[in-house]
């Protein structure tokens, strides 16, 4: 099965022109990445609206892209599925249980900076990975009036060539120029 998503990054309008100019994204491979090293978007135009108000990015002209990434079945974690969370546990168990590496102790890291090794763990076990996305809980969001948070659905897309038809969806008052 061959899938087809429209995603959605926030970021500076300087940053967001190079990126078209380019025809490309750099890789992000901070150690926090929360689905590991890749090119984050998010499923909703809000949530990089959001992204980039959370930022702060004060006094500088921002940016939405959207972009198009495409995927077969086998390139494709997601996390939303319990039996693909138990795949990833157990990987990860397995790689650190057979590790020659005695120090292998995570526990002074952030849950983030756990996540980033455990999916680039799984990455290097199955390089077939191409695309990680997982909803995250909005711990801060209030419930709505009907019952509901605003929960945050993001896509790491681990090869940057599976991204195409990148386009500005939305810039700040001052406008992109290109």
């Amino acid at each position: 099965m061959d899938y087809s998503t429209k995603g959605y990054h926030g970021t500076l309008a300087d940053t967001a022109k190079s990126i078209i100019e380019e025809n490309g994204f750099r890789v992000s491979s901070k150690k926090n990445e929360w689905l590991g090293t890749g090119v984050y978007f998010f499923a909703y135009r809000q949530h990089a609206l959001d992204w980039i108000k959370h930022r702060r990015y004060k006094n500088k002209k921002t940016a939405v892209l959207s972009a198009i990434f495409e995927y077969n079945d086998i390139e494709y974690l997601d996390l939303d599925d319990p039996s693909n969370i138990d795949k990833l546990n157990a990987t990860v168990q397995t790689i650190i249980e057979t590790s020659e590496d005695t120090e292998f102790d995570l526990s002074s890291l952030s849950i983030e900076e756990k996540r980033n090794i455990y999916c680039n763990m799984y990455r290097r076990a199955y390089p077939n990975t191409k695309v990680i996305s997982y909803t995250f809980s909005r711990n801060h969001e209030p419930y709505t009036v009907a019952g509901y948070k605003k929960n945050q659905k993001q896509f790491c897309v681990i090869d940057p060539s599976l991204i195409k038809n990148i386009q500005i969806e939305w810039c700040d008052e001052n406008g992109i120029k290109l």
